[in-house]
């Protein structure tokens, strides 16, 4: 969990019962909350919640922005202290915590990772085997929490869905960064056409960041980074060469001068061509590294 000041009060009604289904699956479970912020409010809610609920546990990095890094610092704090199976639930209510059970069936059934589904839309309750919480750990890093199931599958691991309930209460909003919270309606500072900027901000990360790891989860080689790597370079090449013939004097080319925007439009060409073969190299590095260390880890 990594939640916000606004759902620090309705954790003293989700924490205790996330607990106690925790306790039913496994007496040694523990339950951590990552405060990714040093909260006050967050720290005082889960902080009152521990005289009385020993398994509870709360972990403040002094580093932690955004949910994947909370995600991360939480598999790993996890894995350090012996976890078999990770579960991750977000602290909003927009799950309920009697789900655990199907969840974890799910994975006694032979799947690695499992993702609950409410209608059509995946939730953020999912439970995974320590290995691939050790797996997917490295690669969390922007929206990419929200696309577990793709790395986990990409990586090689059994990944499924399971229904689960709709959330018992509304959960509390939590408002656009830049908001003021005031209003009578307690709703965001922000117009809503900032709002919906913001939101169409974020899809686009999430496209990026899901894009991104097609091409790292991909085979050294082989496949979209190769292909993304010589594109580049094909842009590259071609942007040189208009530059270069751009630039020459009017009296070796026999026609008339280039403008501005031409040779801005070459310039561009290069630039970006060599941004993104470099984007494809460094994927075809990575998918290279993680190969090895995977053949390492066999033969280990």
């Amino acid at each position: 969990m990594a939640p916000s000041p606004e759902e620090a009060e309705g954790l003293r009604d989700l924490l205790p019962r996330v607990v106690g289904e925790v306790g039913t699956a496994d007496p040694h479970g523990r339950v951590l909350v990552v405060d990714d912020g040093a909260r006050p409010e967050v720290a005082a809610a889960v902080g009152a919640l521990m005289l009385d609920l020993p398994s509870l546990e709360l972990v403040m990095p002094r580093s932690c922005v955004g949910t994947s890094a909370a995600l991360r610092v939480g598999i790993a704090h996890a894995l350090r202290g012996g976890a078999t199976r990770v579960v991750v639930l977000d602290p909003d209510g927009r799950d309920d915590p009697t789900d655990l059970e199907h969840l974890l069936e799910a994975l006694d059934a032979g799947h690695d990772l499992v993702t609950g589904v409410r209608g059509r839309a995946r939730s953020g309750f999912r439970a995974m085997r320590a290995e691939v919480a050790a797996d997917v750990a490295p690669l969390l890093h922007g929206e990419v929490h929200r696309h577990l199931g793709v790395v986990a599958l990409g990586l090689g691991h059994r990944v499924t869905e399971v229904p689960v309930h709709r959330p018992l209460r509304r959960p509390p909003r939590r408002p656009h960064r830049g908001s003021t919270g005031g209003g009578s309606g307690g709703g965001s500072g922000r117009a809503p056409g900032a709002r919906e900027a913001s939101a169409l901000l974020r899809r686009w990360r999430s496209l990026v960041d899901l894009l991104t790891l097609r091409l790292l989860l991909d085979g050294p080689g082989r496949g979209p980074a190769r292909a993304v790597a010589t594109g580049g370079a094909v842009a590259a090449l071609l942007g040189a060469v208009l530059l270069l013939l751009l630039a020459l004097p009017p009296a070796v080319t026999g026609g008339p001068g280039a403008g501005g925007g031409a040779l801005l439009g070459a310039a561009l060409l290069l630039v970006l061509g060599v941004q993104v073969a470099g984007f494809g190299l460094l994927a075809e590095l990575v998918a290279h590294a993680r190969r090895l260390g995977q053949l390492g880890r066999g033969r280990a």
